[in-house]
């Protein structure tokens, strides 16, 4: 199971490969500083998306 991770890993990295080939599942992408901003209400959920298919690519 290590060898195959490492192997997923090794892959996600070649930077011949498109975004969408790097993408691992579960992983973040970047690392935001702490707001300087009060928060906000978020839209009403009818306006909110969960169906893009957006890659999940490590940051750097």
């Amino acid at each position: 199971m290590l060898l195959q991770d490492a192997e997923t890993r090794a892959d996600a990295h070649d930077p011949r490969r498109l975004l969408m080939e790097r993408s691992v599942a579960g992983r973040m992408g970047v690392t935001l500083p702490a707001s300087d901003v009060p928060p906000q209400p978020l839209p009403d959920a009818a306006l909110l998306r969960d169906d893009l298919e957006l890659p999940e690519v490590r940051e750097g």
